[in-house]
């Protein structure tokens, strides 16, 4: 899932498409998370981030395109 701006019928004929990029696992402030299958509470402290082909997630930190998870 990617947050975005795209009304429903262009998010649908997007579906199957692949984006140019990585997804990476990025530590952040501890939260509760709600296992949908079993209803189980889990705490986590990572979420994961889509970053396009050719950006590192530093620069994007540094250029303000990423909030910095820590203060």
């Amino acid at each position: 899932m990617i947050p975005s701006t795209f009304d429903e019928q262009t998010c649908k004929s997007s579906l199957g498409e692949k984006l140019p990029g990585t997804i990476q696992k990025r530590s952040c402030e501890p939260y509760e998370y709600t296992i949908q299958e079993t209803g189980e509470v889990i705490e986590m402290n990572y979420r994961w981030e889509y970053l396009a082909e050719g950006e590192s997630l530093e620069e994007c930190v540094f250029e303000g395109i990423i909030e910095p998870a820590f203060s």
